[in-house]
């Protein structure tokens, strides 16, 4: 199916008949639509939506107002929507009309038609042959919302991606044909057991029951399936919000880090300041033990000289000493002028003068031991003062260690209780609280899961026993054959069918992820590995470590794309295959809307480098914000057609500030002010 042209009539907010053509050249195959939000992107997306299957995304406000506001002011009663297209080089019209009548309400009418020439021929089972063109339910995943794109991306979505794959793999009618021979086995066994024919009549009670335990066994084996796969995806939420609080309270545990890393760093400045007091006190010791001795220090050498002097002095000149006698009784003879022998020493005499010149540079013993102590004094100052700066300078060195510690402690410390402030310990708190809450609850899924199983399993094992008893007691009654062959039928149909199912999911599961690797290695990066469990649920692992990737929402957003490029590459691959249990895969446009919304500026080139190779076809809805120009220069050599929705509003600009899209050269209006009436126009601009 390739879409050639939309004609839109009075559909919402566009007013009258306008006309988009989509390109179908294979090297051009991108038709890029430029729009701001609320202008009609999403209108425009669901109106093929709604002529086709008179469906709508789930973003498609208002759903049943379809008819223009500006139409229907002027009295005009109808809407419609046609999408021209080929299918096996025939081209047709599909066309639906909605009418409101204020007697009979709204109501809707679908046509197709197959051109030839200029003729239309009337295509009289619309709905079927559509489906054989693009089966409904593979529609959606042709038609991406960017802006809601984490429809796959979670562990919530596992139901999603189930849906998903089952309808891309065409898989409804085998599953309607497993649900069918169930109901025939089941139906054949009752019948068995009720007619009861050619058995004992205490064979014929005991088949009734054992009849009615296995329809009891396999209703809760039923029961209990759907419950272990309800309450695995719950518990795959769950293990998911886990994993989400989980990269969120790495903030608390770096919190907890930075708090026990402040208490340490305080402890440390604590110790380094006791460490400078007790410098401080050494200091301080230093300073009474050899202030005076340094001060003393010039004086201390002049003594010592002298007294050095003296001493040579009297080694050289040895004075007269008075032997035996005191310097106090030598005076005393000098003063009474009588020695005491009786012998007159006058003043001036020739004896005076000899005792008092003796007394003069004699020295006695007292004087000896003073000079001696005093140049003792001075040799332990000296001594002292010689070996106190190496001190004063050990003690120096060791403040400066200190201080500059001290600095660097209070530095980092400062840098931590900044980080600390800057954490919000409430939502912190409040985020380890509903992880504990979720915990618990993950807890008790996950025991409710095993007894689901062991319930699912107990169930069956109970079943097949009640089976097989049964069997032998049907193998005594010669009228059970040919039902009982039945049943037997069913049954093994039922495995077979399950069988294959299971495989062609398995097959596609593993060739999925094989082609969203393949895409991920020319888009991402890193090295990311993207993985498709049997459960179906999606997970980004980091190809080195295997540990998984904490998604973002831009992250969930590629991931969806990517995983919905290979579904749309593997509806395509199953063009032609036939079978009685497979619904055909389908090609159709890929419309985008807002596909790089929240992809980074490496993840928007990348991203739009692989879009025109998604499908023959893509529709491609652009705002001013995301036709940026890494993405525009990536997409350009693959454009065909470009339009621009232009808003038209019946008020003056006034103090608006008139907008404008540029498009390489041309300056594109995105408003119309003073405008006729209130509407979008599709306005066709040169590629």
């Amino acid at each position: 199916m390739k879409v050639n042209q939309i004609v839109l009539e009075n559909f919402r907010q566009f007013y009258g008949k306008q006309t988009l053509n989509i390109s179908t050249e294979p090297e051009q195959n991108v038709t890029l639509i430029l729009a701001e939000n609320g202008v009609g992107k999403t209108t425009l997306l669901n109106s093929i939506l709604w002529c086709l299957f008179e469906e709508h995304t789930s973003r498609f406000a208002d759903s049943d107002k379809i008819l223009s506001y500006a139409a229907e002011a002027e009295g005009k009663r109808r809407a419609n929507v046609t999408v021209q297209f080929t299918h096996d080089t025939s081209v047709y019209e599909a066309e639906r009309m909605y009418f409101h009548d204020k007697m009979i309400g709204q109501r809707t009418r679908a046509m197709i038609y197959r051109r030839e020439g200029a003729d239309r021929k009337v295509i009289n089972t619309p709905e079927s042959f559509l489906n054989q063109v693009l089966p409904k339910g593979m529609a959606p995943y042709f038609f991406f919302d960017g802006e809601h794109a984490e429809t796959f991306g979670g562990a919530e979505s596992r139901p999603r991606v189930r849906k998903a794959m089952s309808t891309i793999l065409g898989c409804d009618l085998i599953d309607a044909a497993i649900d069918d021979v169930e109901f025939l086995a089941r139906s054949t066994a009752q019948e068995i057991s009720r007619s009861g024919a050619g058995l004992k009549s205490g064979n014929q009670e005991r088949a009734t029951a054992l009849q009615e335990e296995i329809d009891k066994y396999s209703a809760i084996e039923i029961s209990a399936a759907a419950n272990v796969q309800k309450v695995e995806d719950e518990v795959a939420v769950l293990k998911a919000r886990l994993d989400e609080f989980s990269a969120q309270l790495i903030d608390i545990r770096l919190v907890e880090e930075l708090e026990r890393r402040r208490t340490g760093l305080k402890q440390d400045i604590r110790t380094i300041d006791s460490n400078i007091k007790s410098i401080e006190g050494d200091r301080a010791s230093w300073l009474r033990e050899n202030l005076r001795p340094l001060v003393s220090q010039s004086l201390l050498r002049t003594l010592k000289g002298r007294v050095t002097a003296v001493e040579a002095e009297d080694e050289e000149k040895p004075p007269p000493r008075l032997e035996g006698l005191t310097d106090t009784l030598v005076n005393a003879v000098l003063t009474k002028g009588e020695c005491i022998c009786g012998r007159s020493v006058k003043d001036g005499g020739k004896e005076h003068k000899h005792l008092a010149q003796m007394i003069a540079v004699a020295t006695n013993s007292l004087k000896d031991m003073r000079l001696r102590d005093i140049s003792k004094q001075a040799m332990r100052i000296s001594q002292l003062a010689t070996k106190a700066p190496a001190r004063f300078i050990d003690l120096e060195k060791r403040r400066a260690v200190a201080d500059e510690n001290r600095r660097k402690k209070e530095h980092e410390l400062s840098e931590v209780e900044t980080r600390i402030d800057n954490t919000d310990a409430a939502s912190v708190r409040m985020i380890q609280a509903e992880r504990n809450r979720v915990e618990k609850e993950y807890d008790s899924r996950k025991e409710l899961l095993g007894k689901f199983k062991t319930q699912r399993d107990m169930a069956y094992q109970t079943r097949r026993k009640r089976e097989a008893e049964l069997n032998e007691l049907d193998s005594l009654q010669e009228s059970a054959r040919e039902p009982r062959m039945m049943r037997e039928l069913f049954q093994k149909a039922r495995d077979a069918l399950v069988e294959r199912r299971n495989g062609v999911v398995e097959g596609a599961r593993k060739e999925i992820a094989s082609k969203v690797n393949a895409i991920m290695e020319r888009t991402t990066r890193r090295a990311y590995s993207f993985e498709l469990d049997d459960s179906l649920a999606m997970t980004l692992r980091f190809t080195s470590s295997r540990k998984e990737v904490p998604r973002s929402t831009g992250e969930n957003q590629l991931m969806t794309l990517l995983f919905t490029a290979a579904l749309i590459d593997h509806a395509k691959q199953r063009i032609g295959q036939k079978s009685q249990l497979y619904i055909p895969g389908a090609v159709a446009p890929l419309i985008l809307d807002s596909p790089f919304g929240n992809l980074d500026t490496t993840y928007r080139a990348a991203v739009a480098r692989e879009i025109p190779e998604m499908a023959e076809q893509v529709v491609l809805f652009l705002s001013s914000s995301q036709a940026t120009s890494d993405v525009v220069d990536q997409l350009r050599a693959r454009i065909g057609r470009v339009y621009l929705l232009r808003l038209h509003n019946p008020e003056p600009l006034g103090r608006r500030k008139a907008e404008h899209l540029f498009w390489g050269k041309q300056k594109l209006p995105l408003a119309e002010y003073d405008a006729e009436r209130s509407m979008t126009e599709i306005v066709e601009v040169s590629p």
